[in-house]
């Protein structure tokens, strides 16, 4: 059985040689996607579990306690593992690990509770996720790439205690204000 990663591989090799011999422009830029689609997908290795599926279960918990996993789980893998990539399991990752919210939540409230159940709702979970960030995009921890460059002279157009140099920095203002964040980058003066 061959992977995503494999038939990318064998697509590369073919277009490469088609284009040797016929160089072609839109080969070349097919080859170059290929090249940055296999970047993001990891390879699997025929040993234990593979690398997406490793991504699923720690969504739902901390650490793999067995390589083992049950044929139902394994089922409910190969039926997405083609369409999941890291950048949506990254969301995800983030989505599951907020807090376990005390009342009912629109959103919070619909996550799964096994990685089996996950997957099998795989799109479903993406897209409430998505929708739980764009309504509240300081939540959880912000991935690294997606807090903006610290404007000039932020702190002057700041509230309160983010004016003191000493209090802290633009990362930790946008993670915990990104409303306010957003503002500023916007030109307002919250002062």
């Amino acid at each position: 059985m061959s992977t995503i990663h494999t038939r990318a591989r064998d697509t590369y090799r073919k277009l490469a040689a088609r284009n040797k011999q016929h160089p072609n422009d839109i080969d070349t830029e097919v080859m170059k996607l290929l090249v940055a689609c296999m970047k993001r997908i990891p390879e699997h290795t025929e040993k234990g579990l593979h690398p997406l599926h490793r991504e699923f279960l720690l969504c739902m918990q901390k650490t793999i306690r067995s390589e083992t996993r049950d044929r139902t789980e394994v089922a409910a893998f190969q039926k997405i593992r083609d369409v999941a990539n890291a950048d949506e399991l990254a969301l995800l990752r983030r989505f599951y690990k907020l807090p376990r919210p005390k009342d009912f939540h629109p959103q919070l409230s619909k996550r799964r509770h096994d990685a089996k159940t996950l997957m099998n709702n795989y799109r479903e979970q993406v897209d409430i996720a998505s929708e739980y960030f764009e309504k509240n995009p300081s939540a959880g921890k912000a991935p690294r790439d997606l807090i903006p460059k610290e404007p000039e002279g932020w702190r002057a157009r700041a509230m309160g205690a983010y004016q003191d140099p000493s209090h802290s920095s633009w990362k930790v203002f946008y993670q915990n204000y990104g409303a306010e964040a957003r503002r500023i980058l916007a030109g307002e003066d919250l002062s």
